[in-house]
């Protein structure tokens, strides 16, 4: 159909359409005024079934570039994209919607990404444009859009990042994973994009190559579909679980949510409120500093409202929960003041009491980290004891109640601690030597690596660092004849550079001290914790596991945080 037609384009463009013939037209003519030679690429455009005359509006268009048109029966996106593919004879594939206009330029920057990087799959930019009487919901949705795509400019692109509207690869690459899932109705571009990183493929993002695409959905369509992307989530997560860490499901997103915001949103999943009926509610609000959040807490109760509908009743259970990590240092003897750092022996007596009790799911460290290896959800109600430095009173306080109330911790373990232990209390706490550490192993303990000498990494040389936390695996794991794969920052000061060099040293998890609940999404070499000070009654403990930090000189930071959170 164009005067290149004979000859075979370095890129295909990929288009399938249905029943939107005047918005394919548009499409169609952006992308015959790009910047990039005509003969360097052509278009296909699969017919998905349509019968609006979009083939006899195909059939009169004679652009300056090779057009190809494939008609099949009505068989889904996917299929139709597939099929498209097949009868491409670019090189590469660059996918498009129907309803975007090209940029001049979107052509050349595919290529010339794939010239300076020849295992990646490109993504654009993707514009969004709304009409003038769009609703304050729909318009809140283009601002999040314009913020994912400066987001891509910061940070490295992933599979979770694929979207179909702006996206290329090799033919082969794309060939050699199968193409589309056709039974994925949702997030189909996501399942590809996760096939593709599997298959050795990498992601990268250039902002020169831009489409821009009309959205004409209102607030209850904008909800409804976020509900079916929850329902879907479900589905990728029982075909790729390795996809976990990343999806909304495992709670990827959360992390630097306010904990209030948290709350709420638990309150209104647990009273079943009806997205769109909270959704209407938001119109209410007056200012847009309070539809912002406002609009992102009811995406985020849509998508768990579907994730709701199509999980197990037990894959719910698990999915909402989060695991907590307990941190003690050390126990004291009856008669001894309690303190931060040392927690009387009655009090953490009734600490394991209330734990059985109450039905917690007591695990060991490395059993929580083998749940997230296997990219399984913990039971519900997961918690995890680790108690840091070893000082002796742990073999003979702390042992002898876990014993009893068959509960199993993890102890980080300095294998040369230093007698220079800033916290008086602690300096003189006598520190156990190899053979008691080794009599504590069994079915109650099992030991990680506090280092060797217990510094603070992040004010240490590199290479310093690197002895104490490799030196600190060999000299345990020689010392006491089993592997040691757990590690703790001593006073939770890390960095990225450290977490590489633990990551390096064989380690498999790290925790650090940032108060927190974890959830899959939260990263493996930084684990998050809830500090048990030895002045916490049994109320305040339960309250802890409840509610999470409550250390007051940390709640001014919070409320500021909060309100900073509102004024976005």
């Amino acid at each position: 159909m164009g005067a290149a037609a004979d000859r075979r384009p370095e890129l295909s463009v990929v288009i399938a359409t249905y029943n939107r013939s005047s918005l394919l037209r548009a499409c169609l003519e952006s992308l015959d005024r790009q910047s990039a030679d005509p003969e360097r690429y052509e278009v296909v455009v699969a017919v998905d079934g349509s019968t609006d005359g979009t083939l006899e509006m195909l059939a009169g268009m004679t652009p300056r570039y090779s057009l190809t048109v494939v008609s099949a029966p009505q068989s889904g996106a996917s299929a139709a994209r597939n099929t498209a593919a097949e009868r491409a004879r670019g090189r590469l594939l660059l996918f498009v919607d129907d309803d975007e206009l090209a940029d001049s330029g979107l052509v050349a920057g595919h290529l010339e990404a794939h010239r300076a990087h020849t295992a990646a799959v490109v993504l654009g930019t993707i514009e969004r444009r709304i009409p003038d009487h769009a609703d304050r919901f729909a318009r809140l949705e283009c601002d999040d859009a314009a913020w994912q795509n400066e987001e891509l400019t910061r940070r490295p692109a992933t599979f979770w990042d694929c979207y179909g509207g702006n996206v290329s690869c090799t033919r082969e690459a794309f060939q050699a994973v199968g193409g589309y899932a056709v039974e994925v109705a949702h997030e189909c571009d996501t399942e590809l994009g996760f096939r593709l990183t599997a298959a050795g493929q990498s992601f990268m993002f250039t902002p020169d190559a831009v489409v821009s695409e009309y959205r004409t959905r209102h607030w209850r369509e904008i909800i409804e579909d976020t509900r079916r992307r929850g329902e879907v989530g479900v589905e990728l997560y029982r075909r790729h679980p390795e996809m976990l860490p990343q999806m909304p499901l495992g709670g990827s997103g959360e992390l630097a949510t306010a904990r209030w915001r948290q709350g709420l949103a638990n309150v209104l999943l647990r009273l079943r409120v009806p997205p769109v009926l909270l959704g209407a509610a938001g119109f209410l609000l007056p200012s847009r500093r309070l539809q912002k959040p406002w609009y992102a807490l009811v995406r985020r109760h849509a998508y768990w409202s579907g994730v709701r509908a199509a999980a197990s009743p037990e894959l719910w259970r698990r999915a909402r929960s989060a695991t907590l990590i307990l941190g003690y240092h050390a126990f004291g003897k009856p008669g001894e003041k309690p303190s931060r750092y040392v927690v009387p022996a009655t009090r953490f007596e009734r600490q394991l009491a209330w734990l059985k009790r109450r039905g917690f799911n007591v695990i060991s460290l490395g059993e929580y980290v083998a749940y997230r290896a296997s990219h399984r959800f913990p039971p519900p109600r997961t918690v995890v004891l680790t108690i840091d430095d070893g000082y002796l009173d742990t073999a003979t306080i702390a042992r002898p109640l876990l014993v009893r109330f068959r509960l199993p911790a993890t102890l980080f373990l300095m294998s040369s601690p230093r007698d220079d232990e800033t916290d008086p209390v602690l300096a003189e706490r006598t520190v156990m030597d190899c053979a008691q550490a080794r009599a504590l192993l069994g079915e109650t303990f099992e030991i990680g690596s506090h280092t060797r000498t217990h510094p603070r990494l992040t004010a240490i040389p590199p290479d310093q660092a690197r002895v104490e936390i490799t030196g600190s695996k060999h000299d345990l794991e020689s010392n006491l004849g089993t592997p040691v794969t757990l590690f703790a920052y001593p006073f939770g000061a890390t960095s990225s550079d450290i977490r590489t060099l633990v990551e390096e040293a064989g380690y498999l998890a790290a925790r650090g001290v940032q108060p927190g609940r974890n959830r899959p999404a939260t990263p493996t070499f930084e684990l998050r914790w809830l500090e048990v000070c030895g002045t916490y009654s049994l109320l305040r403990f339960a309250a802890t596991l409840k509610l999470g930090e409550l250390r007051w000189p940390q709640a001014p930071a919070r409320l500021a945080r909060a309100g900073r959170e509102l004024s976005r």
